[in-house]
């Protein structure tokens, strides 16, 4: 009986996720495709197996065997033999791929013929597509997740989402007259992020796209899974809804693992395993046992795990959440457990202002970026059902802690809903809701209602009102902002004063700290830079690893733009101290601003190129963050930038929607070339949405023009260029430096930042010495001794290595697949300093290996490390990572062989 032939499904977006399995699959004989139902794994798995690698391919669709009994059966037949001894017999030492498809149907009987297989087959390798790993030794699990869908309304990152395009693709083949302009990929991105980015969700939602748009589908969402069906009957009966899809992985559950999925139901956001414990345990139920039902619920990919500062997160995708709350409306237990969520919700903040009272450790401000959705739902349910306001308010207060990092609209709304119900003097934490409420719109430009709210709560508030010391703190440091933007400075040096004083004098230390290097910030205005560059010294040298990397950042960066600017190398040292420090702790708004700050020192320096690249990730990361004010201050810099470069046009549309005087480094404004106006006025949304849509291409350009490497010459009328979305980028000049513990790539007029690692410096040797063969052992800095120096590593010492190096590579590739990037870069500096020692030492019988030892170890250990540089470069920049994978070669002899010259300067190696 002939193999089976693989049926290829078209595929939008999955390129890379097809690469990995495939190279995956020439290290490995045993590779299973897990994640949850209609995300693509067959489709994936598919695609990969057609190509085969040169392999014969045979296909078992396990899906349709209706007893366990029958899985050898079927697999046997998909390979042409009557049983699993004929197939050994005749496949003998026959190198073939079998894709087995759906194997979580009936796991235990596909993972003992698979184990058979592998055993008496040692050509064969299988690539299995599974809810749920087979469990076997050698077996290699990669995650498939969702497609990726850009957060907020650039139409750009929406044009470019695989997700948009999915939902283009599939509509069109729907026939649907389906238009891509700007605000219909903004809906669509919006649809696209609310059904999760799953693939079978967008498809059964494009099917539709005939009698709906985009936008009435938003609309009726809520109702996704009457919605969601298919009128088609080419899909299995698992896939012709939403919700039978999601019903087919939970009907696999045990009854008690059923109960526990639907209760955690009531997690808007992501919640800890104490947390998921305190909600969803049944009566009786230990800590052990809610974590025994986590493990139930991850691996069918039920659950997503993310981690951050080595502590694990749990989520339910939207879709899955609604199915778990209606299973939970179903058993009469949705208002019960909503209570028990509030209750864990107000515990966990109450905590979190306790512990915040002292410092602002990373791991705390982590902890509130992750429960941040989880206290808003709180407050929902509080408004709805509480008489009193003492829940509502202490779930709000800790929401001040990241009103710079998150979306303030979100919390300005709260904020008046608890003033429209509560706004009474005499409610205990009324103080510290007022003055959260009046940052939320000072950040969202509303300075008219900011600066009235915060004068309520110092009216309110006197010297000896201790227990008002934090909101009178809080609420000063919103004051300041608007008396800053006003240009008032010797009143917001005041206003500061006297909040210091206030969280001192209420036992608010970390908060004391803050306002003074805001202190800083105002005392450079009112008594000179130099005057408040020692405030800010001070402050930093005050603060210890106790106070966190939330503040080390913020002073560092304040530090930075107190700094004379004759010393632009000093200011961009410590710019990318804050960058490198506040990426590391998970700190976007310290990430938004080191990059503002690096790109005033570029636009200084002449370097556009490199201005605009590091505006643009400016207004990325605050755009995602919904900081309107932030946005504004950037896109000043982009207008500086723009109209230095000649393209006056642009810059006059980005600098019409910006009220200036809101940045948190006003020093650096002495780097523009020309002053702007004072004038100050409210934001607006629609203004800064057109500034965005003119700064964001003109920057790009600029960027792609200039190649990274200083101002663009004039060349036609400026505004006329076109954009670098209707052209090829050119593919050099680039620049490959090290900068500290970073290195700094600039190609096809597009800059990146990433952490050091022996790769890059790999790839910098070669891509500076373009079509000249490096050996391998040069690259590991390994002696290439003679052949008869003795003997090498001896076998024990050996085989412990070669087991933790395969233990290490595999733990790099699943915390990427996982994202836990933190785990990622732990395990990849441990092999880069395991590998290094084996090129270089003895074994343990002390005497040196053998050459031909340390040339093949220097050629598996560097093929490894670059292709992990590579593919770590290719998340960032994909075309740097395209131009790599086609052009450098590895082996025991590696080399950069681009088919048109590319010229790099390499810098700091």
């Amino acid at each position: 009986m002939a193999p089976r032939q693989v049926v290829h499904s078209s595929l939008v977006g999955r390129d890379d996720d097809e690469r990995r399995v495939r190279a995956l699959l020439t290290g490995h004989r045993l590779v299973t495709v897990v994640g949850p139902g209609g995300v693509g794994k067959t489709r994936v798995a598919s695609a990969v197996a057609e190509e085969g690698g040169g392999l014969p391919v045979s296909l078992c669709e396990l899906a349709a065997v209706a007893d366990p009994a029958g899985v050898p059966a079927a697999v046997t037949e998909a390979l042409g033999f009557g049983s699993l001894s004929g197939a050994a017999l005749g496949l003998a030492d026959a190198e073939r791929l079998v894709l087995l498809d759906n194997a979580e149907h009936h796991l235990d009987a596909v993972a003992d013929v698979a184990q058979a297989l592998l055993t008496e087959v040692p050509g064969l390798r299988l690539l299995v597509t599974s809810q749920v790993p087979l469990g076997l030794p050698g077996e290699r699990v990669t995650v498939l997740a969702p497609l990726p869908v850009p957060d907020g309304d650039d139409p750009v990152a929406a044009l470019a989402s695989p997700a948009v395009q999915l939902f283009a693709a599939r509509a069109r083949e729907a026939g649907a007259d389906l238009v891509l302009d700007d605000p219909t990929a903004v809906c669509v991105a919006a649809l696209c992020r609310r059904l999760d980015g799953l693939p079978l969700a967008i498809e059964l939602a494009a099917a539709r796209s005939r009698t709906l748009g985009p936008a009435d589908m938003l609309r009726h969402l809520d109702a996704r899974f009457q919605l969601l069906t298919s009128a088609r009957g080419h899909r299995p009966d698992r896939q012709q809804s939403l919700e039978s899809a999601i019903g087919w992985s939970h009907a696999r559950l045990d009854p008690a693992v059923q109960r526990f999925f639907a209760r955690l139901g009531t997690f808007r956001g992501p919640f800890s395993d104490e947390a998921a414990h305190a909600v969803a345990a049944d009566d009786g139920d230990t800590l052990a046992t809610s974590l025994t039902r986590l493990d139930a619920l991850v691996t069918p990919s039920l659950l997503t795990t993310a981690s951050r500062l080595g502590r694990t997160w749990y989520s339910l995708p939207e879709s899955l959440r609604l199915f778990a709350r209606d299973r939970l409306s179903e058993a009469g237990e949705l208002e019960l457990c909503e209570e028990r969520a509030v209750r864990r919700h107000t515990a966990d903040a109450e905590q979190i202002v306790r512990l915040s009272q002292r410092s602002w450790p990373g791991e705390l401000f982590a902890a509130l970026l992750s429960t941040q959705l989880n206290l808003q739902e709180g407050i929902r349910w509080c408004l709805g059902h509480d008489a009193d306001a003492d829940r509502a308010f202490s779930l709000f207060i800790p929401l001040w802690g990241v009103v710079h990092n998150a979306r303030a609209e979100t919390v300005l709304a709260l904020g008046d809903q608890l003033l429209d119900r509560w706004d009474d003097l005499a409610l205990a934490l009324w103080c510290e809701v007022v003055a959260t409420t009046a940052t939320a719109a000072i950040v969202t430009g509303d300075l008219a209602r900011g600066r009235g709210l915060a004068e309520r709560v110092l009216d309110s508030a006197g010297p000896g009102d201790s227990p008002r010391r934090l909101g009178e703190a809080m609420a000063t440091r919103a004051l300041h902002m608007v008396r800053r933007a006003d240009g008032e400075w010797a009143a917001a040096l005041s206003i500061v004063e006297r909040g210091i004083d206030a969280a001192y004098g209420g036992g608010w230390v970390a908060c004391a700290h803050e306002l003074e290097i805001i202190r800083a910030l105002a005392t450079s205005r009112v008594r000179g830079r130099a005057a408040g560059l020692e405030v800010a010294r001070e402050v930093q040298r005050g603060l210890t690893d106790a106070d966190g990397p939330i503040l080390g950042v913020f002073a560092v960066v304040t530090c930075a733009g107190l700094m004379d600017t004759s010393d632009p190398a000093g200011t961009v040292t410590l710019f990318s101290a804050a960058l490198d420090q506040a990426s590391s702790a998970g700190y976007p708004w310290g990430v938004g601003t080191a990059h503002t700050g690096l790109a005033a020192v570029a636009l200084g320096q002449g370097d556009l190129a490199g201005a605009a690249a590091h505006l643009t990730r400016s207004l990325d990361v605050f755009v995602a963050l919904g900081h309107d004010a932030e946005v504004a201050t950037t896109l000043r810099w982009a207008a500086a930038t723009l109209s230095t470069a000649g393209r006056a046009s642009a810059a006059e549309v980005a600098q019409a929607a910006v009220p200036p005087g809101m940045s948190e480094l006003p020093a650096l404004e002495e780097l523009l070339l020309e002053p702007l106006p004072a004038a100050v006025r409210p934001l607006s949304a629609a203004g800064l949405r057109a500034a965005l849509a003119v700064a964001r291409p003109g920057l790009a350009d600029l960027a792609g023009a200039t190649g990274g490497s200083g101002p663009a010459p004039a060349a036609g009328p400026p505004d006329e260029r076109p954009r670098t979305g209707s052209r090829t980028p050119r593919p050099g000049p680039g620049t490959w430096s090290r900068e500290g513990p970073l290195w700094v790539i600039t190609f096809a007029g597009r800059t990146v930042r990433t952490p050091d690692a022996k790769g890059l410096a790999d790839l910098a040797v070669l891509v500076g010495r373009p079509n000249v063969e490096v050996s391998a052992a040069e690259l590991m800095g390994a002696a290439v001794e003679s052949p008869d120096l003795g003997p090498m590593i001896d076998e024990t010492a050996k085989a412990q290595y070669r087991r933790r190096v395969a233990d290490l590579q595999d733990d790099v590739l699943e915390a990427e697949d996982l994202g836990d990037l933190g785990r990622a870069e732990q395990a990849r500096l441990e092999l880069d300093q395991l590998l290094a020692e084996l090129a270089s030492s003895t074994g343990l019988g002390g005497r040196t290996r053998r050459a031909g030892a340390v040339d093949e170890r220097a050629r598996s250990a560097v093929t490894w490390r670059i292709r992990d540089a590579i593919k770590r470069l290719a998340q960032v920049h994909p075309s740097l990572g395209d131009h790599l994978r086609t052009t450098v070669r590895t082996g025991r002899w590696c080399a950069y062989e681009p088919a048109d010259e590319v010229h790099w300067e390499v810098l700091g190696r």
